[in-house]
């Protein structure tokens, strides 16, 4: 399944990184990291390109960006159960991208068959790649499906509710 949503390179996937800190060095208001320079570029590192930075109190900073999010501050772990689904749907997101970006390879190599089975006659010997071109892509169109319902049950079960998202935040969030 990795195999044909990543094209052969499942280890080289993209990952989202969810990053809960009690202290940044230096310590800076949220704007700060945005600067487009050293502390920005520092971040990029880690989470990608830079979205947004919040100042979420006096002491608490979270940035987030294409491929994760950072907060630190003391006391930070409180929003413990908002960021790992916060970062589970956006790990799911990255997923179902390159799940779709395999379903897109995948039409451009159905028309490379349909192209070898409207010549056959012209060079006979295609036959037998058709036929392997086609079991190839009866087992991607398979896989691809079981993948996209693999993930449509994974949601099924989330619970977002906010009481259940906020549970940690109640006990002085300030």
């Amino acid at each position: 399944m990795l195999n044909i949503t990543y094209k052969g390179e499942p280890d080289n996937r993209d990952k989202f990184t969810c990053i809960i800190a009690e202290r940044a060095t230096p310590k800076l208001k949220a704007a700060a990291y945005m600067d487009g320079e050293d502390n920005e570029n520092e971040l990029k590192q880690v989470i990608g390109a830079t979205f947004y930075a919040y100042d979420l109190n006096e002491q608490e900073v979270i940035v987030f960006g294409s491929r994760g999010v950072v907060v630190f501050g003391p006391r930070t772990e409180r929003h413990h159960k908002l960021l790992a689904t916060y970062s589970a749907f956006q790990a799911r997101s990255l997923f179902i991208k390159s799940v779709f970006s395999s379903c897109f390879a995948l039409n451009d190599e159905l028309k490379k068959t349909r192209a070898l089975i409207e010549t056959y006659q012209i060079d006979p010997t295609n036959v037998t790649r058709i036929r392997s071109r086609l079991a190839d892509h009866t087992t991607t169109v398979t896989i691809l499906s079981a993948t996209q319902q693999f993930v449509l049950e994974s949601l099924e079960n989330v619970d977002t509710s906010r009481e259940k998202l906020s549970a940690d935040m109640s006990d002085g969030a300030s």
